[in-house]
């Protein structure tokens, strides 16, 4: 642990943005391994589709503010990018009804892959929290 106090301050034009932070554990065939996903996220599962997961978050927001991601392996991986795989405008009606969005890996030719068995993806999401003061 760092031996440093943090401070919770952060300026922002944006009313108490939220930052989840999540890890995502990769098993055999692309398999979600482990449970601990970040504080504010319910479950990731696994689709059918190579390299798609749907993450469940435990609160409804108002709005996705912004998804970043890396992802961390022993050797060089087949994943070149993730991306949220899903409509913009249906990102964030599923954020505000049912807390659930998917997310897909793909190589660097843009085919969906899975990761392999004991690579990890650390992702982090940037929430709004309410529409207070907002006119959108």
């Amino acid at each position: 642990m760092a031996n440093r106090s943090f401070n919770q301050t952060q300026y922002s034009f944006e009313i108490l943005p939220v930052k989840l932070y999540g890890k995502l554990l990769i098993g055999a065939a692309g398999a979600v391994s482990g449970t601990k996903f970040g504080l504010g996220i319910l479950s990731i599962v696994k689709e059918t589709a190579d390299g798609q997961y749907s993450i469940t978050l435990k609160d409804k927001y108002a709005q996705l503010l912004g998804f970043s991601s890396t992802i961390i392996a022993p050797i060089a991986t087949v994943g070149g990018q993730v991306q949220i795989f899903e409509t913009p405008s249906a990102i964030q009606a599923d954020i505000k009804a049912d807390k659930t969005f998917k997310i897909q890996i793909l190589d660097f030719a843009g085919a969906a892959v899975n990761l392999a068995s004991g690579d990890e993806l650390k992702f982090e999401l940037t929430m709004r929290q309410s529409k207070i003061g907002r006119g959108d």
